[in-house]
């Protein structure tokens, strides 16, 4: 059970709305973040990504070019998935159609059940 293995130290990008902080990048189900407060992993989704250093969250993203500056780097602590990939929404017609995993991922990414984010890296 993963609730007893310690908690790891990672990076979280959330996008940051009127003081409300959630996944900046996701393919179906939005997942909120308090700061000093656990997130556990929804239920029917795929783990929570994370990245495990600064320089990776950052890298990844400079390259994809899509931040219109209301994505933030938080310090987190997580707890490790057993899970190694992401699933995400199959679409047909505009439609969810099932799950497909995401195997191909940034560099740096890491996987938890459950996620603290701590303080915005500024």
């Amino acid at each position: 059970m993963t609730r007893f293995r310690r908690s790891r130290r990672g990076i979280k990008i959330c996008e940051t709305v009127s003081g409300f902080s959630f996944s900046a990048f996701h393919d179906g189900k939005v997942v909120g973040y308090k700061l000093g407060k656990w997130t556990e992993r929804p239920e029917k989704c795929g783990p929570l990504a994370v990245f495990n250093n600064l320089i990776s969250a950052m890298d990844f993203l400079s390259a994809i070019k899509w931040d219109n500056g209301s994505k933030k780097y938080f310090k987190c602590k997580y707890k490790e998935s057993n899970e190694t990939k992401l699933y995400v929404p199959r679409r047909s017609n505009g439609y969810n159609s099932g799950y497909y995993e995401r195997t191909i991922l940034p560099e740096g990414t890491v996987f938890g059940d459950r996620v603290k984010i701590i303080k915005e890296v500024k």
